[in-house]
This record gives C-alpha cells, structure tokens and sequence, in this order.
C-alpha cells in the first residue's frame, strides 16, 4: 500500500476541510495516509486508522525536534507522495528531500506582497520552492505572483481552485433587501474604508440600507471613527469576530455582499457567498477577478474606486430583483467550479497522474 503523507492544520476552517477531504479520497483509492498536523494544544495521535494522525512536537514546525520527527516518520512510512501548506512546507520539503521521498508537493496560497518579506526570507522560500517537484497555486493570479517572485518553473506550476463544500440545490434564503455585509480582516490591504465611503454615498439616496461588518482587525477603531465622520455610524453594525456558521447566515440575508480588497490571491468570502446564493460586488484584482463573472453573479470595480464602487452598490440597491437573480447565477458558478469532493477528485487524479511514473 502506497503511503501519501499530508502536513496541514487540522481545525474548523474552510483550508482544514479541503485537505481533509483529499485526505478521505485518498483512502477511498486505497492509499494510505499520514496526516501530520500542528497548533494542537495537546497531542492529537492515532496511529491505528486510515489516516494516521500526528502532531508535530512544537506548535510550529520550525526547529530541529520537528525534523528529527519528519525524519523517523517517514523512514516508518515511506510515502511516495509528501503534501504541504502554510507552515509546513519548509520543513516538510527539505527533509522530504534530502531523505529521498519521490514527490514533494506544496500548496501556495497567499501573494508575496500579503506578507512582508526580508530579501533572505525570499531567497530561502524561493530555494524551498525549487527542492518541490510540483506547486499547487489556488488562482492565475497567484500563479503569476510566483513566476515572478522566486524565478520558478512554469512546468512545476499547477492552477487548481480553492473549494467549499455546496448543498445540491440552492438554498432557501431569507433576504433583508436592506442588509449589505463585509466579512473579513479589517487590514488596510481590504479596503474597507473605501467600502464605507461609497456606503455614505449609497446611503443618501437609498436610506434604509444597512451595514454589517464582520470581522476584527488592526483598523477596527480607525474605522468606526470614519464612520462616524461620514455620518453613517448609525447604519454601520461592527460585529467583530463571530463564528463561520453566523457568517454564512449574515451572507444569505444579504442582498449582496462587497470584497473591496486591493489584492486577493484567491477570496474565499465570494465562493462561501456564492454558496449561499448571494452575489458579490469584489475589487478586481487577483483572485475575485477569476470567480465573480461581471454582471452575471456580481461586480467587479477597480480597487479603491470610491465612485464605481458605489454605483454598483446603488444599482443593486434599487433593483433587488436583479441582485436576486445574480444570486442564482452565484450558487450555480460556485457547483460547477468550486465543489469540494469534484475539485477534490481533480487533485487525486493529478496525483495519481504523476505517481504513475514512479512505476
């Protein structure tokens, strides 16, 4: 039985799902898996089932202990195949090769510039990179970022979607046609000041629209005090933090929801809209440009674009029916492209794909 090693964190989380869930179509195809997971607060082991579970030794695997670790892991299992994302992937792909695991793969799904980086910490990620023998990026414009970042192969690059999983059929939603939500990290990077701004705008001619932030963040007092400014703190709800579940059940009341970021490598927020068969109007920039179909289940503006931005805003706000319908057009895009178990299917095909040359 061939052995497929997975190193991710596991957690409630739309990340944690994904490789979970490859995790399970592994064992479906008759691999074995050993999943080794960090941030646990205590060990989290199981040594008897299919997957193996493990923990890393640190919260973080970052130091000798945890190559030690890998290194006595994978001379036990011997894995044709190691996987890797986030914090991983460092460790996880030197110690695959310098032990002779056959294929090293890893996940990137962030852009360079959401993270600031030291030219060392580049130079190092960049040489990680080139010891994998295949990256999965989650979007073109991730893609891109990479090529042009760390000098790496085209051929190593392979584009393959985020995904959630989707009821089979729309669901039943219980629409405020006033309510507008954001969910996300309040970060200049979102743009969620230029969302209040053309809020302000939209609120002068359609008086009874509402608000809702969700989400915390370094800029949560700057904000409410812009809000304040605009003369709109009465119509604006900062919600904080608050579980995935109130998430989604903020989305379907909505009669859209706004991504206003400058960059995203991805934007998971608009799939798990979508998911709830609401539209969104997102920042065309990076990933959302690839998801939202413009004025088919959504808007994309220019990011930062005070003006567009509103317009669009207004548009749905004065003709609910039209948000409406591109919600249905939203639940559709999101089954056909990102579904879970098919986009899942997709990745073990691929790697069975290239384990086939192992023989």
């Amino acid at each position: 039985m061939k052995t497929i090693l997975l190193a991710f964190t596991i957690k409630n989380g739309a990340v944690s799902s994904y490789f979970t869930e490859l995790a399970a179509e592994a064992v479906r195809r008759g691999y074995r898996v050993v999943i080794i997971t960090d941030g646990q607060k205590h060990a989290l082991v199981d040594t008897t089932s299919n997957p193996v579970i493990l923990t890393w030794p640190s919260p973080r695997p970052t130091r000798l202990r945890d190559a030690l670790f890998l290194y006595r892991v994978i001379k036990q299992y011997k894995p044709v195949i190691s996987i890797s994302i986030f914090g991983s992937i460092n460790l996880v792909t030197l110690v695959s090769f310098l032990t002779g695991v056959s294929r090293r793969w890893a996940w990137i799904r962030s852009l360079s510039k959401q993270f600031k980086q030291k030219k060392i910490h580049k130079w190092r990620k960049a040489l990680v990179y080139r010891m994998t023998t295949r990256l999965i990026v989650n979007s073109k414009a991730t893609q891109k970022d990479a090529l042009k970042n760390y000098g790496l192969n085209p051929r190593k690059l392979q584009v393959i979607y985020n995904a959630i999983s989707l009821p089979a059929r729309p669901p039943q939603r219980n629409i405020d046609t006033n309510k507008i939500t954001y969910a996300g990290r309040l970060h200049p990077s979102k743009g969620v000041d230029v969302l209040l701004k053309a809020f302000a705008r939209v609120a002068e001619t359609c008086p009874r629209k509402k608000l809702y932030i969700l989400g915390d963040g370094e800029q949560m007092k700057y904000l409410k005090k812009l809000a304040g400014e605009l003369g709109i703190a009465n119509r604006v709800y900062f919600l904080g933090s608050v579980s995935h579940e109130e998430v989604l059940k903020h989305f379907s009341e909505s009669l859209f929801v706004v991504t206003p970021s400058y960059y995203e490598a991805f934007g998971f927020v608009i799939i798990e809209a979508f998911s709830t068969g609401t539209p969104v109007i997102g920042g065309d920039a990076g990933g959302p440009s690839e998801i939202i179909r413009h004025k088919v289940d959504g808007y994309l503006f220019p990011p930062g674009d005070v003006k567009s931005l509103s317009g669009y805003m207004e548009d749905l706000c004065r003709h609910p029916q039209k948000a409406i319908k591109m919600g249905e057009q939203a639940f559709f895009r999101a089954q056909t492209t990102f579904e879970l178990k098919n986009v899942i299917r997709q990745v073990m095909d691929l790697i069975e794909e290239d384990l086939k040359n192992l023989s």
